[in-house]
């Protein structure tokens, strides 16, 4: 299992993706870079644990993904391990209840550094929590680093353990903070940049004045804009920016029931399937093409797109996609199914290429 894992941290870590660093995120990327110092080095004072807090959408992942990609130009494969908390923890869980939890432990001793995502799901878990100390424990003898993701602070959070906040809070808590209105506009033209996307320092002003909210609804914006100034073949200057503030959307955006529709046809499946919690193969792959579809072809967040499918958070959607698209460079026929599906929208829409 723990093999498993590791493949999968090393396809989360697949894309070179930069991270702008702003003063109001300034604080929690020093604290998250602590984990790029070695085992052992005299730069990192106290418990080697760190905890990264804010809402959805504040760029908590992108930014933990980034510091781990820095982290790993120092490591040597397989001693850096990147997972959804809940999922770790219930490894360790099962491990316990097999009587092979010295084993792993033995397996996690290589490790040097250790970032789990999701924090907030071990919420009224005590089983789970308990395991997540003992590694904390087991990390700290070894000199090893842990960064913790969660969106709340630990004392905020429901039914977790007296013990494990005063872990966290023996360590290093930051709270990325979500972006002012200049940094939203360098977010603008970052972002813009990133799609290769023409964008005014002006019309970048304009968009940041009006759209007030995360990152995340920001990205999703100028994905929005960058499909209006596609259709129009024009850049993104201050007077399309105002009519896309106006509401003015000249592409027809796709949905994620859609997507879900096209998806649920094609396998063979019911919507309702999909939303449910079944974790049975027939509806777990269907379900991952699906959510991997609505990320690559819709607007939406990864909140949006979890919330649509049974209420699931966006931690476990990005490892969802994640697992899929480790799989599909050894399954051309799912890659032609998935290229079947994208065929039936309009091409103009996709973002996949």
């Amino acid at each position: 299992m723990l093999a498993a894992l590791l493949a999968r941290s090393q396809s989360a870590l697949a894309s070179q993706e930069p991270f702008l660093v702003l003063p109001e995120n300034h604080f929690a990327y020093t604290a998250a870079m602590r984990i790029v110092e070695p085992m052992g080095s005299m730069a990192v004072q106290g418990p080697r644990i760190t905890l990264v807090y804010g809402p959805t959408g504040g760029g908590k992942t992108h930014l933990v993904r980034h510091v781990a990609r820095e982290t790993l130009k120092r490591l040597a494969r397989g001693k850096l391990l990147l997972a959804n908390a809940h999922e770790f923890c219930q490894w360790l869980l099962e491990a316990h209840d097999q009587k092979a939890v010295v084993e792993a432990h033995e397996k996690l001793r290589s490790l040097e550094v250790l970032i789990l995502d999701g924090f907030d799901e071990l919420q009224d878990r005590a089983d789970l929590q308990q395991q997540l100390l003992c590694v904390i424990d087991l990390m700290a003898d070894a000199g090893g680093h842990v960064l913790i993701v969660s969106e709340k602070a630990p004392g905020e959070l429901r039914g977790l353990s007296t013990r494990l906040v005063n872990r966290c809070h023996g360590g290093l808590c930051a709270l990325l903070k979500w972006p002012g209105t200049d940094s939203r506009k360098q977010l603008a033209l970052h972002f813009a940049h990133q799609k290769h996307l023409p964008m005014s320092e002006a019309a970048a002003l304009e968009l940041a004045e009006n759209l007030a909210g995360s990152p995340a609804q920001l990205i999703v914006a100028i994905q929005q804009i960058e499909l209006m100034a596609r259709r129009e073949h024009s850049t993104a200057d201050l007077s399309l920016i105002k009519r896309y503030l106006q509401g003015e959307l000249l592409v027809p955006t796709i949905t994620i029931d859609q997507v879900a529709l096209q998806v649920a046809e094609e396998f063979g499946v019911t919507i309702e399937a999909l939303k449910s919690k079944s974790r049975h193969q027939s509806v777990v792959l269907p379900r991952h093409c699906a959510m991997l579809l609505a990320r690559q072809m819709t607007a939406a967040t990864l909140e949006e797109i979890g919330r649509f499918f049974g209420d699931r958070n966006h931690t476990t959607v990005s490892h969802g996609c994640a697992k899929l698209e480790e799989l599909l460079p050894g399954a051309p026929t799912l890659r032609q199914v998935l290229q079947k599906i994208r065929g039936r929208f309009p091409a103009s829409h996709s973002r996949t290429g």
